[in-house]
């Protein structure tokens, strides 16, 4: 994947880095897993504490990504954000966060999160 720093995780390992150089996984890797539960995990957090917003742009919780020491800084608008989520798009893991939505268009896709019906 182009331009992503895999310094940007909090704790890379050899995996995410090997995949990172373009090759596929058959298999997610528990570093990558678990770091899609604790993301899932805090997209969660924050629709509890945000009732009214019902659908955010994954760029926009950057922020919160970088306090809860998931991404070490931000750069590009929430690259780091969306790179994770291609990384598992790829991989066919977007069931990973629930949260995660994606619309997809000719040249690019957009990544949003979105509060669960009943929640």
């Amino acid at each position: 994947m182009s331009g992503f720093n895999p310094l940007s995780f909090n704790g890379t390992d050899a995996s995410i880095c090997l995949l990172l150089q373009g090759q596929q996984l058959h298999a997610m890797e528990n570093h990558t897993i678990h770091l899609a539960g604790r993301i899932d995990q805090i997209v969660r957090d924050y629709f509890a504490v945000n009732r009214k917003v019902d659908i955010e742009l994954a760029k926009n919780l950057m922020p919160l990504f970088i306090m809860k020491g998931i991404f070490a800084k931000d750069h590009r608008a929430g690259k780091p954000i969306r790179d994770f989520i291609r990384l598992l798009d790829e991989n066919d893991a977007l069931h990973l966060i629930p949260y995660c939505k994606v619309i997809r268009k000719a040249k690019n896709r957009n990544w949003y999160f979105e509060r669960a019906s009943g929640n």
